[in-house]
């Protein structure tokens, strides 16, 4: 339906994944490992601890290593985004605990409700239940995403053309120094004397006088 739609797999489900396919007895020290991966502060780190990990356990336990292996770009895909929101993409936490109180509630009452009054419940409980949600973090974030901002490593990503224009462009005044913010006189001479050909031309016109003023 979104084609262009980034995917995001979730490190929750993804982990008990992997665990389940190795010994209990490497359990703890497995999911320090994916950890690692999972908060690691650039891509860079993270791929390094991916491929800690499908070496140090790939050679025993294959089928662990191939199902991290297999959804390495989704799992690391948050890298692409706002630092602010990785919390809320690296798992669905956020999605599951909005319908969760909706979803204990239709489970308990199967076959009690008919289509239209389970959809009524599902919203009266969503409206209860959104009292207590919290605002995402990085909100002011979702614009440049919106508009298709690249972001690296969470960290928004300046444009070669964008830097060349900052560096051309004049450094600030220093106090005192306002030669460059004020016009000459002779600037000044001259707007007085095109505002007061265009007031006499057009003084008949409502309203005209003081959208010229408010030109400067």
């Amino acid at each position: 339906m979104w084609p262009k739609t980034r995917v995001q797999r979730c490190w929750v489900h993804k982990t008990v994944n992997v665990l389940n396919m190795l010994p209990k007895s490497l359990h703890g020290k497995a999911k320090r490992a994916l950890h690692d991966i999972r908060m690691a502060e650039t891509r860079k780190d993270a791929e390094a601890a991916f491929h800690t990990f499908t070496d140090s356990y790939g050679r025993k336990y294959e089928k662990a290593a191939d199902c991290l292996r297999k959804d390495r770009h989704t799992l690391l895909a948050f890298h692409d985004f706002p630092a602010e929101h990785w919390k809320h993409l690296r798992t669905t936490n956020p999605i599951e605990s909005t319908f969760a109180t909706a979803r204990h509630r239709t489970v308990r009452s199967k076959g009690c409700l008919s289509n239209k009054t389970a959809l009524a419940m599902i919203f009266k409980l969503a409206q209860a239940a959104e009292k207590r949600w919290y605002r995402l973090r990085g909100h002011n974030q979702l614009p440049k995403v919106i508009r298709g901002v690249k972001f690296g490593d969470g960290m928004e990503v300046v444009s070669s053309e964008a830097q060349t224009a900052a560096a051309r462009s004049p450094p600030p005044p220093r106090n005192g120094d306002c030669s460059r913010l004020m016009p000459s006189s002779r600037c000044i001479k001259t707007n007085i004397h095109i505002h007061r050909n265009l007031l006499h031309e057009t003084s008949d016109i409502p309203g005209c006088q003081a959208a010229i003023f408010l030109l400067d």
